[in-house]
């Protein structure tokens, strides 16, 4: 892969001209990644589906033979992939398959044996390993989109034991926008996805900020009204009285007014596992602390909720729990307290009051669409209630937006169907609506269009949501977020830790390749003996490349002279540079004999310097890259073969110069060279010997861009 010295895309033989951009970033990814198992961080928006369909088409390339899987947790994302990929890459739409579990066992079965590149959800691909319709061992790379998922139950985990098991020379390739910002948890991606290498790219990076337009970040905060304080004074005084009892207990060892909810999560863990290892007469003291534990943290969420999304969904929160109170006996214990009562009352006072962020974020919107009328907005909220609450008001205000939500559907809220959110998305892109207002379920995946400001309702704690919801804007023009944070609420602590965990994240990355061990492979896959395509147009014809004005036009062959390369490949690409030894007196073997033959087919160069066992096939090919790289080869550019009396029936002298199950290789005339296929004329076969002459009558015909000859008979 690489580029023209003047040409601003990408140039490979499986990738449509014209269409992928070439970013160097991308290209040294991809490279790194076509030769170990990677772990790609890149945040929104810098082109990870580009670098996933570079590998992709480079191991295609070289094992034509095999398949590739790309994986994706939603069945909207699998199929966005699937179209993304048909649009770049050089390939039949009919050989890019979408599986997901809408079609029955019986027709993915079906599916999966025909194709080349297959896209799939990871549960369905995990139900047809164990049910035997699948055979990983056919796949040369498999793809992790959001790779952050692959941790502990999560299928991606068991797709890649399974892969890396059952498969001698397996490639991974792990996407995503941010791994979390906890060692442990990267620490489990790794492992999980078999991970030998992370590459972490950023907007600050000098070789990416030419290619991000730069996003501003702006932070509005505002008060919270008085009418919200009563209701805030009970919440507090309820969590207090179950944090007590945890701390009477021994269950958390800090004062009662510095316990936060992550304290109370954690306490909860330990509760878990405390009660596992109990025995029968300590369990019901264990359980009452989980019962207080539960209590607590469901009380902290109304607090959350009513800090900062609004005294009406912390309305509708405690409702709920008095609704479902016979289910849980922590939301019994909490509707049985005596300040219950106090507390509705407390919430439906304030809940005439709206919280002061809608205030700010109607503001914020309607100058926006007053300054720029064709800019499309991009709220997120944590909470359905809210976004509903959110389009109403903007509404009121004589603002066109819409709600995007889940499948799921939660009380009386109906989610929304993928048709659904299709159509909504669609419209959003067309222009028929300016504002869009989400759920998380917009932030990572589902293909929404580029947007000129994104407004965080509430900051998020996790550095993930925050990279994936900031990657919304700012792609092919300067950008800009808006958060909105209420004064003294959590709102303040998530925005400090989101930031944090994000630095964390990239310290982390860092020191995490000095650790990462190299997954021990065997040989690069051969093809079958009856496999009948050609890998990387590296065994095709080699005639005569001269033309009147001196330019090459035929696809294949290396040619030694120091003529400039005209796929420019970048250096690192495809080439196993340091893990390969040798490659110097390799380099001397091949120049030698170029020296006498001047022009060879790869394969057939590989061939003469491999066959007494002096030489590797990888140090050979590792030898030819680094030739090109110098300039002193040359592998004419890919392009139309011109086929010499191609019309009609002729007559060829023909030389067998390789032979090989199944067919042979030709040298014609003395001047361009075939495959026979012994499919095309059986009766050959006992001929095809290396350095028997025949003298055929036949057609020349292109099949896979490989140049055959179909004789009808052999003359005397």
């Amino acid at each position: 892969m690489g580029r023209g010295p003047m040409s601003e895309y990408v140039n490979h033989p499986l990738i449509k001209p014209g269409k992928v951009e070439a970013r160097l970033y991308q290209q040294v990814i991809a490279a790194e990644a076509c030769s170990r198992n990677t772990l790609v961080v890149l945040p929104t928006a810098l082109g990870k589906t580009v670098i996933a369909v570079m590998v992709a088409a480079h191991v295609l390339h070289r094992f034509p033979w095999l398949k590739v899987l790309m994986l994706a947790p939603t069945r909207p994302l699998v199929l966005q992939h699937r179209d993304s990929f048909a649009k770049f890459l050089a390939i039949s739409e009919d050989e890019l398959l979408a599986v997901t579990g809408r079609f029955p066992p019986a027709t993915r079965r079906a599916l999966w044996s025909r194709g080349r590149i297959f896209f799939a959800t990871p549960q369905v691909v995990k139900n047809d390993i164990e049910a035997g319709i699948l055979d990983l061992s056919q796949f040369s790379l498999i793809i992790f989109d959001e790779a952050h998922r692959g941790v502990k139950k999560y299928a991606y985990t068991d797709i890649a034991k399974v892969y890396v098991e059952s498969n001698s020379y397996p490639l991974i390739l792990a996407l995503t926008a941010s791994p979390g910002g906890k060692r442990e948890r990267l620490d489990q991606v790794c492992r999980a996805l078999f991970i030998e290498k992370v590459v972490y790219k950023s907007e600050s990076d000098p070789d990416v900020m030419p290619f991000i337009p730069g996003i501003r970040v702006e932070w509005r905060l505002v008060e919270l009204p008085g009418e919200y304080g009563k209701a805030e004074e009970v919440l507090r005084e309820m969590i207090q009285q179950r944090v007590s009892r945890l701390i009477k207990a021994g269950h958390i060892a800090k004062s009662a007014s510095q316990v936060s909810k992550s304290d109370l999560l954690e306490a909860g863990k330990k509760l878990q596992e405390a009660l596992e290892q109990a025995g029968r007469n300590e369990k019901g003291a264990i359980f009452q602390a989980i019962v207080f534990q539960s209590a607590a943290l469901s009380l902290a969420h109304a607090l959350e909720v009513l800090q900062t999304q609004g005294a009406a969904q912390a309305l509708n929160f405690v409702e709920k729990l008095a609704r479902e109170s016979d289910e849980k006996r922590s939301y019994s214990n909490i509707i049985s307290d005596e300040l219950f009562p106090y507390l509705r009352s407390t919430l439906r006072r304030a809940a005439t009051v709206e919280h002061p962020k809608t205030e700010a974020l109607v503001e914020i919107v309607d100058e926006q669409l007053r300054r720029s009328p064709g800019s499309k907005v991009l709220i997120f909220t944590q909470i359905r209630d809210t976004a509903t609450r959110i389009v109403e008001s903007l509404r009121r205000e004589g603002i066109a937006c819409e709600r995007f939500v889940g499948q799921a559907s939660k009380g009386d809220d109906r989610g929304m169907t993928q048709e659904e959110q299709r159509d909504v998305i669609r419209r959003f892109r067309a222009g028929e609506f300016r504002v869009l207002v989400a759920t998380s379920i917009a932030e990572e995946g589902l293909d929404i269009p580029n947007v000129d400001m994104v407004v965080f309702y509430e900051p998020v704690p996790s550095e993930i949501r925050f990279i994936q919801r900031r990657g919304r804007t700012g792609r092919k023009a300067p950008g800009k977020v808006v958060i909105l944070a209420a004064k003294g609420t959590a709102d303040m602590a998530y925005l400090h830790s989101s930031r944090r965990k994000e630095r964390a994240m990239k310290v982390m990355l860092a020191k995490l390749n000095a650790e990462l061990k190299p997954l021990e492979r065997g040989r690069p896959p051969e093809p079958p003996a009856d496999f009948r395509d050609v890998i990387m147009h590296e065994s095709t014809s080699i005639e005569d490349t001269a033309t009147p004005t001196g330019e090459t036009k035929n696809n294949t062959g290396i040619i030694s002279a120091g003529a400039e390369n005209p796929l420019q490949r970048c250096l690192d690409e495809w080439l196993p540079s340091g893990e390969v030894h040798g490659v110097g007196r390799a380099e001397k073997a091949v120049l030698h004999v170029l020296a006498e033959k001047r022009r060879l087919a790869v394969d057939e160069l590989i061939e003469v310097l491999t066959q007494n066992g002096t030489l590797t096939v990888d140090q050979v090919k590792a030898a030819i890259h680094g030739l090109l790289a110098k300039k002193e080869i040359y592998v004419p550019k890919v392009g139309e073969v011109a086929l010499p009396e191609a019309e009609g029936e002729n007559i060829y002298d023909a030389v067998v110069e390789r032979v090989y199950p199944g067919g042979a290789t030709l040298l014609l005339n003395g001047r361009f060279r075939a495959r026979l296929d012994e499919a095309d004329f059986p009766e050959a076969s006992g001929m095809l010997k290396k350095g028997a002459r025949l003298r055929i009558r036949g057609r020349l015909y292109r099949l896979n861009g490989v140049l055959h000859v179909r004789p009808v008979e052999v003359l005397p």
